[in-house]
């Protein structure tokens, strides 16, 4: 495919798995600038069909779980609210609708505020940072805390909920039909691609249900879609990390892969962070600099006298790296998990976030590089996952494209047993637009999700999934500099201007 130079962006690269990913601003301004068009469009319709708009549902206060449960912090601990009494209940009396969530809304941010100053953090108040400090220290056993984030958990979830609904542009991948699979594409591309599929439900705490089906959509894309050999996928459902990090391996070790194959590994479950300022991985200075991203095995922290560390992004990179130069294969990762210190609450039983707090004993966090370091099938001419080059610059491995279901500080939802961002990409990869899809063009149809989750990518902006692959832009990597790099940063900067 020919380079079109309108396709290139404005970045900024921030790390997931140390990789950096392409800040796609422009997207979501194109968005917005259609989004007036067609809002224009609609107030016009409705007009002269207002009669065939069903009545609007009076929304429920997405406020009142939170308000009941800092009514019951109050209780316990003997603090005064001015807005509630000890039962919850307030009184409102002649104030809107409007008027009320505002004052709601106030009330909590005050607590908010005075939990951000009782610990005494530093800055402007951060909610996702202030809202991991609380799961800290909950997991030490803090009662304080616990009650603190039985509030905090809540609010931040209700912001998710009180964004309102989406606005019809956003659901322009909803309604997009499917169309008949391309014989070619299944002829060509379905014997050159391979799969590693894992869903993961049974969490001891905070379960979900749409892990294992979208595991299973993928796998039905690929094998009706794209024509890809059932011998070729491995689906894994509610794996320990032994087995997650096994079939990485083997995949590594699977001889019938070769150059320019494309392998594609698709995780959904629950995701983690651990702040390295705030777990300290060891006495090496160089290890405390920013934060470490890991998938969530079903038997994480556990059994309780030996816990199962998480799985860390540098554990994954380094073995999908191993697999680039066993086989030579690119590789394409999509995450439907996210990584923003992650709640213990959800808001109902259709809308959960697919996100853990981290395991708080130092002991299984050191373990956490300790085995990957010391895993039998590890090359020893591999990168340690806690040599101090992973705090620099000088990280030299290879990059694959990795898209995920939203940015660093956001959550990922599921909803109706689903994963949001994976019924979205599925949605628009079997319509007529899945067609010579680049990675730029899927997040662009389908960003925003939701008003607080914004899926991004990393990487080379290619065709995806597809076997020797078109090159269409190559995002710089935050893991390595070279001078061409720093050009094309440059060339992006001065291109978006002109844009």
């Amino acid at each position: 495919m020919a380079h079109n130079p309108k396709q290139a962006v404005t970045i900024e690269v921030t790390p997931f798995m140390r990789m950096g990913h392409i800040q796609t601003d422009w997207l979501i301004i194109s968005k917005e600038a259609e989004a007036i068009v067609k809002r224009w469009r609609a107030v016009v319709q409705a007009k002269s069909k207002a009669f065939d708009s069903p009545p609007v549902k009076p929304r429920p206060d997405p406020y009142d779980a939170a308000l009941s449960a800092l009514a019951s912090f109050h209780a316990v601990t003997g603090t005064d609210s001015a807005s509630m009494s000890a039962g919850g209940s307030r009184d409102f009396s002649g104030k809107s609708s409007h008027e009320e969530k505002e004052s709601d809304e106030k009330a909590l941010m005050v607590f908010e505020q005075q939990t951000w100053d009782w610990y005494q953090l530093q800055g402007p108040l951060d909610h996702t940072r202030l809202l991991f400090e609380c799961q800290v220290r909950a997991q030490r056993g803090e009662d304080d805390a616990k009650r603190r984030l039985e509030v905090l958990d809540i609010f931040h979830k209700s912001r998710h909920q009180n964004a309102g609904e989406p606005t019809p542009d956003e659901l322009n991948w909803r309604d997009l039909p499917e169309v008949a699979p391309d014989p070619q594409v299944r002829e060509t591309w379905g014997p050159r691609l391979w799969a590693l599929l894992i869903g993961n439900n049974n969490y001891p705490q905070s379960p979900l249900r749409g892990a294992v089906n979208d595991s299973l959509a993928w796998k039905s894309y690929l094998t009706g879609f794209l024509g890809v050999p059932e011998s070729h996928i491995t689906q894994i459902q509610d794996a320990d990390r032994n087995t997650m990090v096994t079939a990485l391996y083997d995949l590594r070790d699977n001889h019938n892969i070769k150059e320019s194959d494309h392998v594609i590994f698709a995780y959904a479950g629950h995701g983690s962070r651990y702040d390295a300022q705030v777990h300290s991985f060891d006495d090496d200075i160089s290890h405390r600099a920013g934060s470490i991203e890991a998938l969530c095995p079903v038997n994480r922290g556990l059994p309780q006298r030996r816990s199962t560390p998480d799985i860390s992004d540098r554990e994954v990179l380094l073995i999908l790296s191993e697999i680039h130069n066993q086989t030579k294969a690119e590789i394409t990762v999509v995450l439907d998990c996210c990584h923003s210190g992650g709640g213990t609450r959800e808001l109902g039983v259709d809308l959960r976030s697919r996100t853990l707090a981290p395991l708080v004993d130092p002991e299984v966090t050191q373990r956490m590089f300790v085995e990957a370091d010391e895993h039998p099938r590890r090359r020893p001419s591999t990168l340690s996952v806690r040599s101090p080059a992973w705090a620099s610059a000088t990280v030299d491995i290879y990059q694959p494209v990795v898209l995920t279901a939203c940015q660093d500080t956001e959550l990922a939802w599921e909803e109706n047993e689903r994963g949001l961002f994976t019924s979205a990409v599925m949605r628009v990869l079997r319509s007529e637009k899945g067609r010579n899809l680049t990675c730029s063009g899927l997040i662009k149809a389908i960003v925003p999700l939701s008003h607080d989750q914004r899926p991004r990518f990393s990487g080379e902006d290619t065709i995806l999934f597809e076997p020797n692959k078109t090159i269409i832009y190559d995002a710089p990597s935050k893991t390595s500099f070279s001078f061409f790099a720093l050009i094309r940063r440059l060339l992006a900067f001065f291109s978006s201007l002109l844009w």
